[in-house]
């Protein structure tokens, strides 16, 4: 078989198996209910812009970390269950402002506490909601897997395939999210209220999960 047709048939495999891989751990599904709760009253331009900078954002932490997250993790030391830790404890206390809103919170909207659209698009939609300890965790061991092959021409192919598959999670994240305006019109302010409070309350429990997990995971590497 001409090496032009082997280089073609490797690049769609590492794609295809970069999509499905990355893809399920993503599962933007998920994160419609919580930007439904971080945007009560907003409008479906307002959602509409956070699903496209949510979903960019998420791209772009997993292209950094497909390039440099093993680099970063090693020089400063931290461990994939360090960053597990630090993730639920970001989520713990999102959760906490949204099931317990504080009488200083004007709007309910920005339950972190004010810079508006930017802060929810970043933190917690993008990360650690699509970007999480376990789609960085993916593409980190794929890098090392791309970066350890053999010949230019293959890791090139690779990394390309997989920055292709990462983009194409974005791209499928952004569709899904932007369906969360046709979410909020059959629930109304109160349905998206209550999906506030037990967002609040799932956000913690899975904050709490993954901080257990974390410890847990040191005390096997101990």
């Amino acid at each position: 078989m001409d090496q032009p047709v082997l280089y073609f048939r490797y690049f769609l495999e590492m794609y295809f198996f970069g999509v499905v891989k990355i893809l399920p751990i993503v599962n933007p599904f998920s994160t419609i209910p919580l930007l439904l709760a971080l945007t009560p009253g907003g409008t479906p331009e307002r959602r509409a812009r956070e699903a496209r900078r949510a979903s960019t954002y998420a791209a772009i932490i997993l292209i950094g970390s497909l390039f440099i997250g093993s680099l970063v993790i090693e020089f400063f030391g931290i461990s994939l269950e360090a960053l597990r830790i630090a993730g639920g404890l970001v989520i713990s206390i999102i959760g906490f402002r949204m099931l317990f809103p504080g009488p200083e919170a004007s709007s309910i909207a920005d339950p972190l506490g004010g810079q508006g659209a930017m802060d929810i698009a970043f933190i917690p939609l993008a990360m650690p909601s699509l970007s999480g300890p376990g789609s960085i965790a993916v593409v980190i061991t794929a890098s090392t897997e791309i970066f350890g092959g053999r010949g230019v021409a293959v890791k090139s192919l690779g990394i390309g395939a997989a920055v292709c598959a990462i983009i194409t999670v974005g791209i499928i994240s952004w569709l899904v999210l932007r369906s969360s305006n046709r979410i909020a019109k059959h629930l109304g302010d109160h349905g998206i209220e209550s999906i506030k409070r037990f967002m609040g309350f799932l956000l913690i429990c899975i904050g709490v999960q993954y901080i257990a997990s974390g410890i847990q995971q040191f005390f096997r590497l101990a």
